[in-house]
């Protein structure tokens, strides 16, 4: 087709788009009518398959969708004016997705107002949206997918609340078999909500997991990382995050040995917060001082921990000297490297607990 004519095209179905609408909307309730509007969609259906079917080889990466165009992708991809007027209603979960699905609405709702408002470089803006595209169907994915997985883990670990509070009630109550009822109503309606995500995924894992209260365990764990993975994903992470993370490993250590005054000085010596505060206070900290407190983490580890955990965790120490110069260093390396060690001493503060069980018990 000839380039002429091909833009005109392009840009006779842009107008039809009519997303100065959309742009202009100044409430939630409006903007959500517009995005459910049938002919709204199919107009932009048609521009976006024009616009990618025939524009996509002048990109950078040169890249063809993979996905058919169709309705869901459309709406798929107009959730970014929800992400660019209502961040917060959107995301209801903090993920390590939120921050850059929030830059890419963004760049997507700039080039299509500069397309709509400006009359010269509009091509220019149209292969600029169709990069912005295909990095915000890649971002949206995956946020979708953990965002779901998140939600799942909360109504888990509600059902799992509601089994050891059904098996605590007295069975001599008089109010037995009113409370046992109640909280059947209540399992009912969190099954509802998984069931409610149409996610066959999400709901195989739920009914896996439902009768094991033991996974909840786990569920902390899994949620305490992603929270972590969102705080050091940020375009400016907090550093003094890593001092909390330090602090609570140096409890935990204290906790494996509880009435070592001695031991707990030394772990106060060593892992000294304060001085790391000053550090990072006046920015004098690099992966070399990192190091040096994940070294001394391990070493403690390995004091308390039972000798066959030792092979295991020279391992965990070699990969951790791998992956300190990896450019993701906060967003996930630290994550990774405490929830391992939380991990870990938990596991020898739970086996310190029975061996005294044990021994009481005699």
């Amino acid at each position: 087709m000839n380039k002429y004519y091909s833009r005109i095209i392009l840009f006779k179905l842009f107008e039809k788009c009519h997303f100065n609408k959309l742009i202009e909307t100044t409430t939630y309730n409006s903007t959500i009518k517009l995005l459910f509007n049938i002919t709204f969609i199919e107009n932009v259906k048609k521009f976006l398959t024009f616009l990618l079917d025939n524009y996509s080889k002048y990109t950078f990466k040169n890249i063809k969708l993979r996905k058919k165009i169709d309705y869901k992708f459309t709406k798929k991809l107009l959730t970014m004016i929800l992400i660019v007027k209502y961040p917060s209603i959107v995301f209801t979960n903090n993920t390590e997705y939120n921050d850059i699905l929030i830059e890419i609405s963004k760049n997507i709702y700039e080039s299509l107002s500069n397309i709509e408002t400006t009359n010269t470089n509009k091509m220019i803006h149209s292969i600029t949206l169709i990069d912005n595209i295909h990095n915000f169907m890649h971002y949206y994915n995956l946020w979708a997918m953990l965002d779901k997985r998140i939600n799942t883990f909360v109504l888990l670990k509600l059902y799992h609340s509601n089994i050891i509070n059904k098996l605590e009630i007295p069975t001599e109550s008089n109010l037995y078999n009113t409370l046992v009822k109640s909280i059947d109503n209540d399992q009912n309606e969190l099954l509802k909500s998984v069931k409610y995500m149409n996610d066959d995924n999400e709901i195989k894992f739920f009914n896996y997991y439902k009768d094991n209260i033991n996974y909840s365990r786990t569920i902390e764990e899994k949620l305490y990382l992603i929270e972590l993975k969102y705080k050091f994903g940020k375009k400016s992470p907090d550093k003094f995050l890593f001092v909390e993370l330090v602090e609570r490993t140096k409890s935990m250590l204290k906790e494996c040995i509880p009435n070592r005054k001695d031991l707990h000085d030394n772990i106060d010596l060593l892992l000294d917060t304060e001085l790391m505060t000053t550090y990072i206070n006046n920015n004098i900290i690099d992966n070399n001082y990192f190091y040096t407190i994940i070294s001394i983490i391990i070493n403690k580890v390995k004091e308390f921990q039972a000798q066959n955990e030792d092979n295991s965790l020279e391992n965990f120490r070699n990969m951790c000297h791998n992956k300190l110069d990896n450019k993701d260093f906060y967003k996930n390396f630290i994550p990774m490297f405490f929830i391992e060690v939380y991990k870990r001493l938990d596991k020898i503060i739970i086996e310190r607990e029975a061996f005294i069980k044990l021994i009481n018990n005699k």
